[in-house]
């Protein structure tokens, strides 16, 4: 009798390629690349990660997130404004935005801008709240 390990217990894989991105802010397109409520099986972990598109001279409204967020950049330029404080975004670089700030994203280059957006607890539609 086996009771060992078994890798497709443990081993979660996605492609960004393979991801289904929805619109959203227009021309914003959002992909949750890992989202525990989305996978098959219990991961025992409690954060996402979403791959976010922001077309040239497109934005993400201002929002707030009840939970912490980090952004990390894959592709192109922008601002990202914590308390309408901006901060330049480019390939590499990694923003911790605080939970409860109010905050909003820029694409101010002439190539989509592309990051990913890591949410601990998982991204959850009661911790977000549109803002002024």
């Amino acid at each position: 009798m086996h009771s060992g390990f078994y890798v497709n217990d443990y081993i979660y894989t996605d492609d960004v390629e393979d991801l289904e991105h929805f619109s959203r802010f227009g021309d914003v397109f959002i992909g949750n690349l890992f989202h525990p409520a989305k996978a098959d099986g219990d991961l025992d972990v409690n954060y996402s990660i979403a791959h976010v598109i922001i077309k040239p001279d497109k934005s993400i409204e201002p929002h707030m997130m009840k939970n912490p967020e980090v952004y990390y950049v894959l592709e192109g330029e922008g601002l990202l404004y914590i308390e309408d404080i901006p901060f330049e975004l480019r390939k590499g670089k990694l923003v911790h935005i605080p939970a409860n700030s109010k905050q909003h994203t820029e694409n101010t280059g002439t190539v989509d801008l592309e990051f990913f957006a890591i949410n601990q607890p998982s991204w959850a539609e009661e911790n977000e709240e549109m803002v002024e």
